[in-house]
């Protein structure tokens, strides 16, 4: 059973989600857990304890290993990117804020820095493993895999802020999570740098992603 601070927790999620951090009360936590005020309080006693805790709970609890032991195939990548694209929906409110986040918050901007360094880099150890393999031509220019790294981890966590922009919201007003065409974007900067092996299996994942969902 869930105690009151990851209650808490999920509460802060699903209503920051719905209207964002900024615009989410204490009271409005309360009102939706039909707790009081004082009991939320006793718990966080301000704002930036909650926010860290959520970070905690997204981040640290629910981590996606990039890096895999034993043979593994772009289908793994496949895997890996559709795992990220609906982590960035289960918690939209963070990416459409994340620079207000990260700047307001400098404990969770700190931890999130590291982890955007860390990632990218892991994420060019793949690519390394796949050049091994076969599946990735050796590079062409120097650094050109570390620029192709960071170009997806740009892709990947502001996907919904380029959708807000442009507006393409659901009749709602939500941002409409395409997750289709994020796919395809991110394989489009991979597909050039493949080896005829490489796209042997990149045909299969977009056989894949075009699939409805089910």
């Amino acid at each position: 059973m869930a105690s009151t601070k990851e209650k808490i927790v999920q509460m802060a999620i699903e209503i920051f989600n719905k209207k964002g951090i900024k615009n989410t009360t204490s009271r409005d936590i309360a009102d939706a857990l039909e707790i009081s005020r004082g009991n939320l309080s006793y718990h966080y006693k301000c704002k930036t304890d909650l926010i860290e805790d959520v970070y905690k709970y997204i981040f640290e609890s629910k981590e996606i290993e990039i890096l895999p032991n034993g043979l593994v195939t772009l289908h793994h990548f496949h895997a890996l990117f559709k795992q990220m694209i609906d982590f960035q929906d289960r918690y939209r409110f963070f990416f459409l804020d994340i620079i207000e986040i990260l700047r307001d918050y400098p404990t969770v901007g700190k931890l999130y820095r590291e982890r955007a360094h860390r990632r990218t880099a892991q994420g060019r150890a793949l690519i390394n493993y796949y050049i091994g393999s076969g599946l990735f031509q050796p590079e062409p220019i120097p650094g050109i895999y570390d620029q192709l790294s960071n170009t997806v981890w740009i892709v990947r966590v502001f996907w919904l802020n380029q959708v807000w922009i442009k507006q393409e919201c659901k009749r709602d007003g939500t941002v409409a999570m395409d997750k289709k065409r994020a796919l395809e974007s991110i394989w489009m900067l991979h597909y050039p740098h493949l080896t005829d092996k490489g796209k042997v299996e990149y045909f299969e994942i977009m056989k894949l992603v075009a699939k409805p969902a089910s």
